[in-house]
């Protein structure tokens, strides 16, 4: 059995163990360090990401991610994966308040927050709202690859606008 001596080394240990894919030993030592620091930000999000990606345990990993989000507002690892699943579980509200905050924090990208949102919003029909958060989506993204995903999503909504208002034409 190993031994360990801080908690930085058994994050060391869990993060070498989730990148073997270990995940159910990397599971167990998450739980130990969270059974002796409740409020580890970081193994709240390694433990959420877990039951999320791999055992699609969507209600744990969003108490989990939620609780790494509010121990540690500054993680910016977390939104990525939190907006994602609340996207995944059709949260608009809770995706909205999220990328707020997400955008206040440095090194979260503005792109990602604003074409989450904007996929929010699409899935809720909110088309006008999707089309405003993939342009600002657009505007803000640096990379080519990026920039093209969001002018798809973009030309994506458009066609669906159209579509809304010839369906409403021909039933005038």
């Amino acid at each position: 059995m190993d031994i360990y001596y801080s908690t930085e080394d058994k994050l060391l240990k869990i993060d070498r163990l989730l990148d073997y894919g270990n995940y159910r030993k990397a599971k167990l030592l998450l739980t130990e360090v969270l059974e002796d620091q409740p409020d580890n930000a970081f193994a709240h999000f390694s433990i959420g990401w877990i039951f999320h990606t791999r055992l699609y345990e969507y209600v744990q990993a969003e108490n989990h991610y939620r609780l790494a989000q509010k121990f540690n507002p500054a993680l910016t690892v977390v939104y990525y994966d939190y907006i994602r699943l609340l996207n995944l579980l059709q949260k608009t509200t809770h995706v909205r308040e999220l990328v707020e905050k997400a955008l206040q924090v440095p090194g979260v990208r503005p792109d990602f927050c604003w074409n989450e949102l904007g996929l929010a919003c699409e899935k809720s029909g909110d088309y006008a709202e999707a089309v405003s958060c993939y342009h600002k989506a657009f505007v803000v993204s640096t990379e080519k690859y990026l920039s093209d995903e969001y002018q798809d999503n973009l030309e994506r909504v458009k066609r669906k606008i159209g579509m809304q208002a010839d369906y409403i034409y021909c039933f005038r």
